[in-house]
């Protein structure tokens, strides 16, 4: 009989043991709904839609870059899934503190409908996490970034880190445009095409001819085509004259 867990002998079967942990689960999953609620994170037009177990990484990894290894450690939390009116969800960790809330999902939902439907129809949830990405430092190497921190990743779940603290509505919706970005290119291949190829080279050459505008709509634009599709997409949805005057061949 184990002295650590005295209890577990109370059950037949490992499948009992599950369901009780999943009622457990299930109740304080209901108390962070009530929580959220009580903070002004929701409002009465969100409902729960479930709780479930997120794997942001679902395994340890090691990656080689350049030659040297990164490490990757595992990452799950359980999630408390809400939906808003027109079925949008998002989700917090199960037993978040009101201080570690990022952003609110009233906010959170109004940005996503802000955004056009060609966009907006591959989110397919956004998860807020208090702590930092985990493929940070693989990032970092693989960017050749040095203390690479990001405050989001997509993946159909676009979720959301440490580092989105303090953001503004604009930065917010900033960023979710760029991680829907990725998420619509990831689907069909714009940055890969060879029109979209064509069109950053046009802009690299008139910047280089002096008429005051730019190669790249931002410095992380630069980092390959990917980062540069999200962050033109990005900007043509938020600030168009601003891609505009900077990179008019992308702007088109």
């Amino acid at each position: 009989r184990s002295t650590l867990f005295p209890y577990t002998t109370l059950f037949r079967s490992r499948s009992e043991q599950t369901l009780l942990a999943n009622q457990f689960k299930t109740i304080a999953a209901q108390l962070t709904y009530r929580d959220l609620e009580k903070w002004g994170v929701i409002d009465d037009s969100f409902i729960m839609a479930g709780v479930d177990r997120q794997f942001e990484v679902s395994k340890r990894t090691v990656h080689y870059v350049n030659g040297e290894q990164v490490i990757v450690p595992k990452m799950t939390a359980d999630m408390v899934v809400l939906q808003d009116s027109r079925g949008n969800k998002f989700a917090y960790p199960v037993g978040i503190k009101q201080e570690r809330v990022l952003i609110s999902a009233k906010d959170a939902s109004k940005a996503v409908q802000s955004l056009p439907d060609f966009i907006r129809s591959g989110i397919e949830r956004v998860s807020f996490y208090w702590m930092s990405n985990p493929a940070d430092p693989y990032w970092a190497k693989k960017y050749n970034r040095p203390g690479f921190v990001s405050a989001a990743s997509d993946g159909g779940k676009v979720s959301f880190y440490q580092a989105t603290k303090g953001m503004s509505k604009e930065q917010f919706k900033e960023y979710l445009t760029h991680e829907a970005a990725h998420i619509l290119d990831s689907g069909n291949k714009y940055s890969n095409m060879a029109e979209w190829k064509a069109v950053i080279a046009e802009d690299v050459k008139l910047a280089a001819s002096g008429k005051g505008t730019e190669a790249y709509p931002t410095e992380y634009a630069s980092t390959n085509a990917c980062e540069d599709f999200a962050e033109s997409m990005m900007m043509f949805l938020t600030d168009r004259q601003k891609l505009k005057t900077l990179c008019p061949n992308r702007e088109h």
